[in-house]
């Protein structure tokens, strides 16, 4: 699934407009950029190391127009500090977050949706939804956020951590292998200022490891007891 050409990177253009509240798009214009450690503990004791990111956000502009470099779509991001700002994310909104949550639930043969906006309103999670910009229309969507796990590596050593992670991953059925998928994977990351290899991916589907094999030559990892996947790089940075 989400098959697509050359990576592709999104820029941000912010609009002065005061109508656009009902595009699919928002912006939070940060970029979670450093202040949470990782904690790995081994045998040898706890170690820290720094993360690439944190989920912690300084502002919330209004929801606005974000266009990506590929022509024609647009990125909406939200998460619950814009959803408990009154006004600020529309019905319209809420109930494409929890329309696509539901399709992306029923195709990966989820018994729920993991994605909607409770679960958005009670979590730091961010999500961001892909849509054509000329209809509004969406398209997939990408969900991350921070958990703590327990992994073990390549070596069978067991270490606690807290790491971003890919958490729900989903195009339309008919929109994918246009490269979509590789543009909205790109654009969180981005945001976040990580890699493929820095994150751990939530029970990946057969599909979407194909996708990160392709795209990121990303294939190799240690099965764990809690169903994450952190691919064999990661533990070589």
């Amino acid at each position: 699934m989400m098959m697509c050409g050359e990576k592709e990177k999104c820029e941000r253009k912010y609009s002065g407009e005061e109508d656009g509240n009902d595009a699919v798009g928002l912006d939070a214009r940060s970029s979670y950029k450093q202040g949470r450690m990782r904690r790995t503990r081994a045998a040898g004791g706890a170690v820290a190391h720094p993360l690439p990111s944190s989920t912690q956000t300084a502002e919330v502009k209004r929801p606005l127009l974000v266009p990506c470099k590929q022509p024609g779509f647009s990125v909406f991001r939200v998460d619950h500090r814009a959803l408990r700002i009154p006004g600020l994310v529309s019905a319209k909104q809420r109930l494409i977050i929890d329309t696509l949550g539901a399709q992306s639930a029923k195709v990966q043969g989820l018994g729920k949706p993991v994605t909607s906006v409770q679960v958005l309103d009670t979590t730091d999670q961010v999500l961001y939804i892909l849509s054509e910009t000329a209809t509004n229309t969406p398209v997939g969507l990408i969900k991350l956020g921070n958990k703590h796990l327990f992994m073990m590596d390549p070596t069978f050593t067991l270490h606690e951590m807290d790491i971003m992670c890919v958490l729900d991953f989903f195009i339309l059925p008919d929109r994918q292998r246009g490269g979509l998928g590789r543009l909205l994977f790109d654009f969180a990351l981005e945001d976040n200022g990580l890699s493929a290899v820095e994150v751990a991916i939530d029970a990946p589907s057969a599909m979407f490891r194909a996708f990160l094999k392709k795209h990121f030559t990303l294939h190799l990892f240690q099965q764990q007891s809690n169903n994450f996947v952190l691919f064999d790089e990661y533990w070589q940075q």
